[in-house]
């Protein structure tokens, strides 16, 4: 089961997890973004059936639907056709929104891998802080040297921007078939930037980003620049202006 398989399924059934399958739950239980996204639709559709439990049903509503209903059977044929338009335009309306929906979830997808929203996610419990460091050092080659004592992917090669700037520490943490490696940095007073690091010696990594080439995307907030060097894939993500993170790549003036 693929987790956009999975999502569905607990999508469908966060009001009856009797009936969610197993391995949506595990993968659920694995999966930061995923659990995460699961807790937040839960807690969501608890609220609006605890909501709509508040509202109450009138004594007479069957009677006053089959008013409703006997009444637009007498209208004019001219507005009951107008009904029909009216219903059909909102309808479609619901479709084009829904399209519309469904289009950007599909480019969100295409756009970012599922590696990369993986550790977007991590990125986001760890500037959140309800994810700790391994390892806290103001020393790159000194995180470095902890990395490859682990042997954990090592952050090599970074352009001279980040380089530059002052290291905080690092993580190491499995995201799915992959060990991959966050060090953080301040990009800015009082703005970090996370740059993640995964192995890709022998390629096979699904949406490989463009080599020797920072490109750059957004996602709900967050700026990320993301390249490879032929044996490793990076991306930096930061709350940071995107003109701070183009700045470490030298493509503006300070």
């Amino acid at each position: 089961m693929t987790p956009e398989e999975a999502r569905l399924n607990l999508d469908a059934t966060t009001l009856r997890p009797q009936d969610t399958a197993e391995e949506a739950r595990a993968l659920a239980g694995s999966d930061i973004e995923l659990g995460n996204w699961e807790g937040k639709r839960r807690q969501f559709d608890e609220q609006i059936a605890s909501a709509m439990a508040d509202v109450p049903v009138p004594d007479d509503l069957r009677a006053r639907l089959q008013k409703l209903e006997h009444a637009a059977s007498e209208r004019p044929a001219a507005r009951r056709r107008l009904d029909v338009w009216l219903s059909t335009i909102a309808a479609l309306a619901v479709v084009v929104v829904g399209a519309v929906v469904l289009w950007q979830d599909v480019s969100s997808k295409r756009s970012m891998p599922e590696w990369q929203r993986q550790s977007l996610a991590l990125v986001r419990e760890i500037d959140s802080g309800s994810v700790q460091l391994d390892h806290f050092s103001s020393n790159l080659d000194e995180i470095r040297s902890r990395l490859v004592k682990q042997q954990q992917p090592v952050p090599a090669g970074l352009p001279k921007g980040v380089e530059a700037m002052a290291s905080l520490g690092c993580k190491s943490v499995q995201v799915g078939p992959r060990q991959v490696t966050v060090v953080c940095f301040e990009i800015m007073p009082g703005k970090e930037a996370h740059l993640v690091v995964v192995n890709n010696a022998q390629g096979g990594l699904p949406g490989a980003p463009p080599l020797h080439r920072p490109e750059f995307v957004e996602r709900d907030g967050w700026n990320v620049a993301r390249w490879s060097d032929g044996g490793q894939c990076y991306f930096i993500a930061t709350r940071a202006p995107r003109s701070a993170l183009e700045k470490l790549f030298a493509l503006v003036t300070p």
